[in-house]
């Protein structure tokens, strides 16, 4: 099933993520007898993504991030809902993974869509002499979800704290850095394939750079922020060599 929706909810002492695409069987793992959930979420190097060199179109790496998640969190919470076995599934970690609940596994009736969530509670003395996030993380937590937004399928709402992001492409996303620029007279678009898209838009100051690969946000950049913008110099130089005298 396609996922068509990506809930983020973000509070003081608690964050939780979920989508509604395909689901996680709900069964236990022939080999390992464990539930397939608790292998995916609470065992290490039970993932992909382990090839050097291999060519992927996905972000993460060895299924590291909703472990971490967990490992750092004082309780997590998962959810799965499986439509077609017409099940859900919960389970509860505390004290940083180290104590586990046993599943809780019960049928669902009637329309149902599938779900799978993460609800975390950080260990957040761990972290800053703190038991709650800052206004500043929370401001930063809140862009990544902006950045799912526009990274994601246009099919795919994206919702913070129940309210949908209004980003449903990447050009919507940067009109947000320039709310007065306009496609027609300011930002430079073009999407040259479904891998590829790129916006410019006029600085006042130094270059500078928003640019994301496999959805992963490359703040320092990369050889892909290189190779675009090796493209446009070059043009622009041959440009300025023929207005020579």
């Amino acid at each position: 099933d396609k996922c068509t929706s990506i809930q983020v909810e973000l509070k003081d002492d608690h964050f939780s993520v979920s989508n509604n695409g395909k689901s996680i069987p709900i069964q236990v793992h022939k080999e390992t007898n464990l539930w397939v959930p608790e292998m995916i979420f609470a065992h290490l190097r039970t993932s992909g993504n382990y090839t050097k060199g291999e060519k992927r179109v996905t972000g993460g790496k060895n299924g590291l991030g909703a472990k971490l998640a967990i490992i750092f969190s004082n309780k997590t919470i998962i959810t799965i809902i499986n439509k077609e076995q017409k099940k859900q599934y919960t389970q509860t970690f505390t004290d940083h993974m180290l104590t586990r609940s046993k599943p809780e596994i019960k049928k669902v009736s009637g329309k149902v869509s599938n779900m799978v969530r993460i609800e975390c509670y950080p260990d957040f003395p761990r972290f800053a002499n703190s038991t709650q996030f800052s206004t500043d993380m929370k401001k930063y937590l809140s862009r990544r979800v902006y950045d799912i937004a526009a990274t994601t399928p246009s099919h795919v709402s994206v919702y913070l704290n129940d309210e949908c992001i209004p980003v449903n492409n990447f050009l919507s996303y940067v009109s947000l850095y320039e709310p007065q620029a306009t496609v027609s007279n300011t930002i430079l678009h073009t999407k040259p394939n479904d891998r590829w898209e790129i916006a410019l838009v006029p600085s006042d100051t130094e270059f500078q750079q928003v640019s994301f690969v496999n959805n992963i946000h490359t703040y320092k950049g990369g050889k892909h922020v290189a190779y675009v913008m090796k493209h446009i110099e070059d043009h622009l130089f041959k440009l300025i060599q023929k207005k020579q005298p």
